[in-house]
């Protein structure tokens, strides 16, 4: 439900309602090879990159990739930042996966002229032979992290309500390592206020001001991640959910190992699953593989969104065990 049709004084927040319930937020990241986050100046509508003038060209060829061609391609856009933008120019963050271990995404940063947006996309997800036109355009990034936090009311007002005060606290904490970013919709607002860290690629939800020094300096309580993970964009959901136990079993250093996953079986009611982890140390000296057996242990009546009254939605709640 948008924000012109919302009674804020009657409304009951979806994101309210699965924190009440107890709901866990794991197994609800995207699953992406690619990622295409590009600046977008506000207010945007619910379908926020196709009111993008220069980009609307290009995007039935996005849409044939996503759709048509199975590429798992996550697009984006991100508000333009004082500190960060460039009147007359675009920047555009991409994101692939480099090989099938691995723990970050391959990153590539431009600051484009608005006139060209539209070549660039092409050349990275189509014409890759042509990416050499953009050498000049291409930035030095040095940030360890970019933090994305969905702000975008139109799609459910949770996200506005929870994650704009979040972004103005995070946004303030920014430095030469980090930078904060209000997003489009990408999921899950009943977990707001969410973010996504990039290049990392993990997806978090129901956060607050002092999981920044979780996410980005892995600093804290490791179980605390219970309350924020909602997975890992580089495995699909049974393994999401796996890999956070194999995370809460191995500690910290979990962040820095190369991985991969695979489904060896699912029950097609979603009832259980059986999932394998492949790993390696940087240095390949520690790998190996985990195995898990997921299980659903309960259900529970949470919110799908937003209203007066909010839409609502039974799910299943899973516990992973490595075997």
């Amino acid at each position: 439900m948008s924000i012109s049709e919302i009674d804020f004084q009657q409304c009951r927040f979806c994101s309210d309602i699965s924190q009440a319930v107890g709901e866990s937020p794991i197994g609800t990241a995207g699953y992406y090879d690619y990622w295409l986050v590009t600046e977008l100046p506000q207010p945007w509508s619910e379908a926020a990159l196709e009111q993008n003038k220069l980009l609307k060209p290009y995007l039935e060829k996005i849409k044939f990739l996503i759709y048509k061609k199975g590429i798992k391609l996550r697009p984006l856009a991100i508000a333009p930042d004082p500190e960060y933008s460039q009147p007359g120019y675009t920047r555009v963050l991409f994101y692939r996966r480099p090989q099938y271990l691995f723990t970050c995404y391959q990153q590539a940063e431009y600051l484009i002229p608005d006139a060209d947006l539209g070549n660039l996309v092409s050349a990275l997800l189509i014409e890759p032979e042509k990416l050499i036109d953009f050498n000049q355009y291409q930035q030095n990034n040095t940030h360890q992290y970019d933090l994305l936090i969905c702000t975008h009311g139109n799609i459910d007002v949770a996200c506005s309500r929870y994650g704009y005060p979040l972004y103005q606290n995070w946004r303030k904490q920014a430095n030469s390592q980090l930078r904060v970013w209000r997003c489009s919709h990408f999921g899950g607002h009943r977990f707001a206020p969410t973010a996504i860290s990039l290049p990392d690629g993990r997806y978090w939800g129901h956060l607050i001001p002092e999981a920044l020094s979780l996410i980005t300096k892995q600093q804290g309580n490791l179980n605390d991640i219970k309350s924020y993970y909602r997975g890992w964009a580089g495995l699909e959901k049974w393994a999401q959910i796996a890999e956070r136990e194999i995370w809460l079993h191995h500690g910290w250093d979990w962040c820095n190992y190369l991985k991969a996953g695979e489904v060896l079986e699912a029950d097609k009611n979603k009832e259980w699953a059986t999932v394998r982890i492949h790993y390696s140390s940087a240095n390949g000296e520690d790998n190996g593989i985990y195995d898990a057996k997921i299980e659903s242990i309960k259900e529970l009546t949470t919110a799908g969104d937003s209203g007066s009254p909010p839409s609502m939605d039974v799910v299943k709640q899973y516990k992973a065990t490595i075997l």
